[in-house]
């Protein structure tokens, strides 16, 4: 036996984020995934798409006496889908001064977990003669490069290269067969080490275990022009092998034949969308196959944002998520994308999936792993909106077949009311509070809800579900509107990006004129704190998209010109936006990779949010829309961001390309149907046609007040309703007069495991409100006494404070229901 030397290696890296190219095959049996950038193979998910298990592999081709090139470095290369909707890709490669071409095509077998890389070499004879290739290949097993193993095997007549971690193996070998193979340690005793001493393979080292490890082998050409390279992949050492040498034994003609026969079967019934877009539909074709590619195999309906690593060349074993898992926000966008196109059954077992992965509370975890275990623990509560919205959307498209949504409905809108109005994370994740976008996606959930529950019956659910959609709705601008804003001279009143507001205050402070907003991803020494009334995005626009505020409203005009002045970024490629003022999340100023702190760059995606406002609002889109194509890569992927400044070569960033960070992002791709869709549609596919005739028609709308023990409302307006409400049967013991005089009124169920009272506040009400709470299960009183402070109508303040006053309950005795 002959062990590499130098374990355990140099420290593990993933890969670049910036796909050219994601694929897989469309059949379910096909469980691997892959990706391309720089024209290589990148990160390889196996057996589901949350589980990368390559870094990467690529060629190296040498002379053996005077050069060796490297594909992802010395080659220039085009990129080019293989045949129409099919994620397959041809990869054309011309070595320095064109001397010879490396043509790939790349696919996944159709039946098999195992990807195929097809080569043909071109060029002159007296020049690919002198040729010698390389496989080099970094596996990433179980999700991380350290603890890697791999030897060299015989099989057959030749060797097949084998690496191992926990219970996955990986098996890489070529039709060709392998004339020479050795394991290393990456950065020590790997191919690329051995190759660049002298441009000769001179080591052939047979293992090398539990460190970070690479593994190579010598292509046997023997005069061939081309050859094919499979990676295989099993449970166990007998299935990766059997697996390599199955695809091995099918020509790889037959494979991509097939492979392209799947893929085109899907686009059988495609809404006609193309007709919108700039470029022939090109984009809409791509982004489809992509939305439905980043489905996994093994839990039919589970979507993940993105089969990438942001900055994944600076990361390692310590971040483990990266974009390839579920956030019910980027899935639900990606199926509603999906139905755009005209495609039910998908959204079907999305809706299915999310069913089955919610938590027993009605919530949903920030995200999580394709099995449903949570990854980062943070509450948002438009995540537990988006799959209300779906099953409303599925249910009215007559596509819910003989699933019954209702009992997530009734569970996650039992969950909003409970937990809201203020969220614990808006859809940056970042920070807590009233928030626009969180609001916009809470009060269309909760009207989804109501339109539900009046269909089985349950009209009195229904009406409290509308009750607290319209107490969201009446509070939006008194929480997220600042009066005193000084982002854009001369525009004092406008939207901010979120109120803040700690969950676990309960009674907060909601004027939206103070409070400081902490950003967490700021450079060390940066300032971190601002007044939050000074900080701006465009989440407000959500409220148009659901038809809850008029496009072309002065406020949302207003508002619109701060995000201009403050986020707008013109590039070659057509306008975009920057998520919020002071932003860190992004590439640093060199172009250096976030790590924890950067600069907040462009988003695509907010290009095409604009312009779906844009569209409501009755203007032109089509510059917006080929903007968005503009921004995407050769190969049709959109990035989560681009760069936008002026062009920094050495560290390849480029005004408009991307900046790094995921690429694809499927919420862009899901963004960008939607728009065609809405193009052709001439409205907002995103539109809810109850939200709208209910706030845009003005149908029944309630005000109300609401006091909770999570938010105990300071303040309430003379002629208005205080409704209480707690999650368990409770009698209020209650007085308008300062104990003078008391009534008791016992609380009214609702059929959600919430209960409440309503307190009727005169016109000229004058003295606060004050209560107390007597729980018959427990046979106890509350031990303290509530103060609303009652507000004269028409004055404009809308905060206040609740006091607590002291304990009465042992000299009173419930007195009757009001």
């Amino acid at each position: 036996m002959r062990p590499a030397f130098g374990k355990p290696g140099m420290e593990p890296r993933w890969t670049s984020s910036s796909k050219d190219g994601v694929g897989t095959a469309y059949s379910t049996s096909s469980r691997v995934w892959f990706t391309i950038s720089h024209g290589i193979l990148n990160e390889i998910y196996y057996p589901t798409i949350d589980r990368p298990q390559v870094r990467d592999m690529q060629f190296l081709v040498t002379d053996g006496e005077s050069f060796v090139h490297q594909e992802a470095r010395d080659f220039t290369r085009e990129i080019e889908c293989l045949e129409g909707e099919a994620l397959g890709y041809r990869i054309v490669l011309t070595a320095p001064e064109g001397r010879y071409r490396l043509v790939k095509e790349i696919i996944a077998d159709p039946h098999q977990a195992a990807v195929l890389v097809h080569v043909t070499i071109e060029g002159a004879s007296d020049v690919l003669d002198r040729l010698r290739i390389y496989a080099l290949l970094a596996p990433h097993l179980e999700v991380g490069g350290w603890d890697n193993s791999a030897r060299s095997l015989p099989v057959g007549a030749s060797h097949a290269l084998v690496a191992w971690k926990g219970h996955t193996y990986l098996a890489m070998g070529a039709d060709a067969g392998f004339s020479k193979t050795s394991c290393g340690y990456v950065g020590v005793s790997d191919g690329w080490q051995d190759l660049h001493d002298n441009f000769r393979m001179d080591w052939e080292f047979d293992r090398a275990e539990n460190g970070n490890v690479a593994v190579m082998g010598e292509v046997d050409l023997k005069g061939r022009r081309e050859f094919t390279v499979a990676i295989a992949f099993g449970d166990g050492l007998h299935a990766a092998l059997t697996t390599l040498q199955q695809s091995l034994a099918i020509e790889f003609s037959d494979h991509r034949q097939r492979f392209v026969e799947q893929w085109h079967r899907t686009c059988c019934e495609m809404e006609p969308l193309h007709q919108a877009s700039g470029d022939g539909g090109q984009l809409y074709r791509t982004s489809r196959a992509l939305l439905l590619a980043h489905e996994d195999k093994t839990f039919p309906g589970a979507l993940i944002a993105s089969a990438s690593i942001p900055w994944g060349n600076a990361k390692g074993d310590e971040d483990l998520g990266g974009y390839h898992l579920v956030w019910t926000r980027d899935m639900v966008n990606s199926v509603t994308a999906l139905l755009a196109c005209g495609d039910k059954n998908t959204p079907l077992r999305a809706l299915v999936y999310l069913a089955c992965s919610q938590q027993a509370d009605g919530g949903f975890p920030q995200n999580f792993w394709i099995d449903g275990s949570s990854y980062w623990k943070g509450i948002q509560l438009d995540e537990v909106a988006f799959p209300m919205i779906l099953a409303w959307r599925l249910w009215k498209a007559d596509a819910l077949r003989q699933f019954d949504p209702y009992p997530l409905v009734k569970s996650a809108a039992a969950y909003l009311i409970r937990q809201g109005p203020a969220t614990q994370q808006e859809r940056w994740e970042e920070n807590s509070g009233y928030s626009p976008s969180t609001l916009a996606a809470c009060i269309t959930a909760l009207v989804c809800a109501a339109d539900f529950a009046r269909s089985r019956g349950e009209d009195g659910a229904a009406s409290f579900l509308l009750d607290y959609a319209d107490f969201l709705e009446s509070h939006v601008e008194s929480w997220t509107v600042t009066t005193e804003g000084s982002a854009l001279a001369g525009i004092p009143r406008h939207y901010i990006r979120i109120h803040p507001v700690a969950i676990d205050d309960f009674s907060p402070d909601e004027d939206p004129n103070r409070g400081l907003l902490a950003i967490g991803n700021r450079a060390p020494g940066e300032p971190r704190q601002f007044p939050a009334k000074d900080i701006v995005d465009a989440g407000f626009l959500e409220l148009v998209r659901y038809g809850i505020r008029r496009p072309g409203d002065p406020l949302i005009e207003d508002s619109l010109r701060v995000v201009d002045a403050r986020l707008k970024v013109e590039t070659p490629h057509g306008p975009s936006w920057r998520r919020y003022n002071h932003d860190g999340y992004g590439p640093q100023a060199d172009g250096a990779p976030y790590l924890g702190h950067g600069e907040g760059r462009a988003w695509p995606l907010l290009t095409g949010e604009r312009a779906h406002y844009e569209l409501a609002a009755g203007r032109p889109v089509e510059a917006l829309v080929q903007a968005i194509e503009r921004f995407a890569s050769s190969g049709g992927m959109l990035p989560e961001q681009v760069w936008d400044e002026a062009d920094l070569p050495n560290a390849r960033m480029f005004l408009g390309r991307p900046a790094g960070s995921a690429m694809p992002l499927m919420w862009a791709h899901a963004e960008y149907i939607k728009l065609l869709r809405s193009m052709v549609d001439g409205q907002v596919f995103d539109r809810i046609s109850v939200v709208a005739e209910r706030y845009l028609r003005g149908d029944g709308r309630k005000d109300l007040e609401i006091w909770k023990p999570i938010r105990q409302v300071r303040e309430v307006t003379a002629g208005r309703t205080l409704r209480v409400q707690a999650s368990a049967p409770f009698q209020l013991h209650w007085s308008l007069d300062g104990w003078r005089n008391a009534a008791d009124s016992a609380s009214k169920p609702t059929g959600l495991g919430i209960e409440y009272v309503d307190l009727e506040i005169p016109a000229g009400q004058r003295e606060p409100a004050r209560f107390t709470f007597f729980w018959p299960a427990a046979q106890r009183w509350e031990g303290r006494d509530y103060e609303v402070r009652v507000q004269a109508a028409g004055s404009s303040a809308v905060f206040a404070r609740a006091t607590l006053g002291e304990n009465l309950a042992a000299s009173r005795t419930l007195s009757g229901v009001v």
